[in-house]
């Protein structure tokens, strides 16, 4: 990963698009354990997709940046989602299936013409 690509950061989503993450690999491979912080920023990323934001918390999983300490034992002690990540979750879900409904309407609208 460049080093003059979003400096600091071990993944982006692409929320609005709705669809694709990277993870840069090479910034998190090194860590004491590397799968808990895999795990962390998959779910983290995840979840910008689902409601289609980039919206962060004061805390927990949703932080925009994780502390050494956090990052450190997350293989033991996971990150939490706040209440209010667990509501956009929920929300975000259901604003979701409704647009991939809708589409999914309008496909089978126009191939029955």
């Amino acid at each position: 990963t460049p080093d003059r690509l979003l400096p600091g950061a071990l993944a982006y989503a692409q929320a609005f698009e709705g669809v694709h993450i990277r993870i840069f690999w090479d910034r998190i491979k090194d860590y004491p354990i590397p799968a808990g912080v895999l795990g962390h920023v998959m779910v983290h990323e995840i979840t910008h997709i689902l409601p289609g934001n980039s919206d962060h918390s004061e805390e927990g999983i949703m932080k925009a940046r994780w502390t050494q300490a956090e990052m450190q034992s997350m293989g033991t002690k996971p990150l939490r989602f706040t209440s209010d990540d667990v509501e956009t979750i929920f929300s975000g879900m259901d604003t979701r299936d409704a647009r991939l409904s809708k589409h999914s309407t309008q496909g089978t609208a126009l191939a029955a013409r």
